[in-house]
């Protein structure tokens, strides 16, 4: 049961919020998912090398999904919230092609999810984003290049934390899976984004990417131009299961709003190197982030 209170656009506490919520089992999900997200933002701090007092986190009562970084505040609507803890998604071992470990569920999901809309918010304080705007302006090659900047700074900080939880239980490989099974539902049902963000199929063929070329030691260099056969191996297996999550959204999916096909628009994406037209946006703005930021140009 999700919280009566839309449009009302309160602005709440954490715990103000989770008062809101009437079922005492649903309050407790709610707050452990909430919680384990947050820790997503200390991780993000010390990946930056930063000593920063953590923002403030404000609940508003909107359906609408979004999130936004204002100064020292994150704002996450409550519709954002509801989205992640709702979101339908296909069965893992269906997906996985093998059974895993432990067993995931909607909640691992929600968490995932919700850890890696609070780093990217966190990363555009973090790494001075409203400057950046201020010294280049905000024409939408800028706008567009600082979100792709704080997307995937967020992957990285959600690998992070997936490798610090599950990695004596999962392979790599099998960690870089579950991130972009955990994103793939969460980010391929959102109705509507800023006009600031890529489109959702943009998006999703960019976290395959950035999940692909992390190093898997922290803090090591990116495999940015695919040369190991590692990378080749993890980019062959991420593409696949991007493909196995858009054949089964098809097929539950049948509304005129979803009816694109992502995983063709991917394939020609990939294809035609297009998508490395956001790569060329951020470097053109990348040394002036990483200046006024006092942080290095790529999150690893």
């Amino acid at each position: 049961m999700m919280v009566d209170i839309y449009e009302s656009n309160e602005s709440l506490t954490i715990e103000e919020y989770l008062l809101r919520i009437p079922d005492a089992l649903q309050r407790e999900r709610t707050k452990a998912i909430l919680y384990n997200s947050l820790k997503v933002l200390s991780s993000l701090n010390n990946s930056f090398g930063k000593n920063k007092d953590l923002p403030e986190i404000r609940i508003i009562t909107s359906a609408t999904a979004n999130a936004e970084a204002i100064s020292y505040v994150i704002r996450i609507n409550s519709g954002l919230i509801d989205h992640c803890l709702s979101t339908a998604h296909a069965d893992i071992e269906t997906i996985f092609g093998r059974p895993l470990p432990y067993s995931l569920n909607s909640d691992k999901i929600a968490t995932v999810s919700l850890s890696w809309i609070l780093a990217h918010e966190w990363t555009h304080i973090l790494r001075c984003h409203d400057d950046v705007i201020k010294e280049l302006g905000s024409d939408p090659n800028t706008l567009q290049a600082l979100e792709h900047d704080a997307d995937y700074c967020a992957i990285a900080a959600a690998y992070r934390r997936l490798q610090l939880q599950h990695s004596f239980e999962l392979s790599d490989l099998e960690i870089r899976e579950l991130l972009l099974y955990c994103l793939f539902w969460t980010v391929r049902t959102l109705t509507s984004m800023s006009n600031t963000h890529e489109g959702i199929g943009q998006r999703l063929q960019n976290f395959i990417i950035k999940i692909t070329t992390l190093s898997e030691q922290p803090g090591g260099a990116p495999d940015n131009e695919l040369k190991t056969p590692k990378s080749h191996e993890i980019a062959k297996a991420l593409i696949n299961l991007f493909a196995k999550c858009e054949k089964h959204f098809q097929a539950v999916n049948t509304s005129e709003q979803f009816k694109s096909n992502l995983l063709k628009e991917a394939l020609d994406r990939f294809s035609d190197k297009s998508y490395l037209n956001t790569t060329l946006g951020w470097e053109k703005i990348s040394s002036v982030v990483e200046r006024l930021s006092q942080t290095r140009a790529t999150n690893k």
